[in-house]
């Protein structure tokens, strides 16, 4: 919030929302709105989020609509202690190809999400992948193992957008990485 982002020329989208009410505590809408929105001053016509009170995949048709709009520039996302990124999980049929929004049933509650795909998040200009926490430093190793390989099944191993692909990690979550 306090970058200097010229925040009226922004458009704010979604990599995956919870199907719970906008203001629910699990709602990463609310998360946001909390943590950036409410301190930023951005147009509500520029604010794109998935409406996770409706059913997921009448949610989905709709913000795939939305997301079909224009290409995306940047994507946020953040690794899970499984390897996963937006609501694309190990073990679901994650293809780079198809829909650019799916519906997704979680391994965890709330179960039931939109996500955007695997092939809308790699068609993105760049990618951030945010991983905190010694929780996940283990996984983290195995990600990038999987990427070195040229062998990536986790979901976080097969993100490549189109530009770059930034990973920012903090001290605890790279604590077994290899050193350069």
């Amino acid at each position: 919030a306090g970058l200097g982002v010229p925040w009226p020329r922004v458009s704010l989208f979604w990599g995956d929302e919870r199907c719970v009410p906008s203001d629910h505590p699990d709602s990463n809408f609310a998360m946001a709105k909390a943590a950036l929105i409410d301190r930023i001053e951005i147009p509500a016509a520029g604010v794109y989020r998935i409406e996770g009170e409706r059913p997921m995949a009448e949610a989905a048709k709709a913000y795939a609509l939305l997301l079909d709009r224009a290409p995306i520039d940047l994507v946020l996302l953040g690794m899970g202690d499984d390897g996963h990124v937006a609501s694309l999980f190990p073990g679901h049929d994650i293809s780079a190809t198809g829909p650019r929004v799916i519906p997704v049933i979680a391994p965890r509650p709330p179960r039931e999400r939109v996500s955007m795909s695997l092939r809308a998040i790699n068609e993105s200009a760049e990618v951030i992948v945010l991983v905190t926490g010694v929780g996940k430093a283990t996984r983290l190793c195995e990600v990038h193992g999987q990427i070195r390989s040229g062998q990536p099944r986790l979901p976080a191993a097969r993100v490549r957008p189109v530009r770059a692909l930034t990973w920012v990690l903090d001290t605890e979550a790279a604590t077994q990485l290899e050193k350069p």
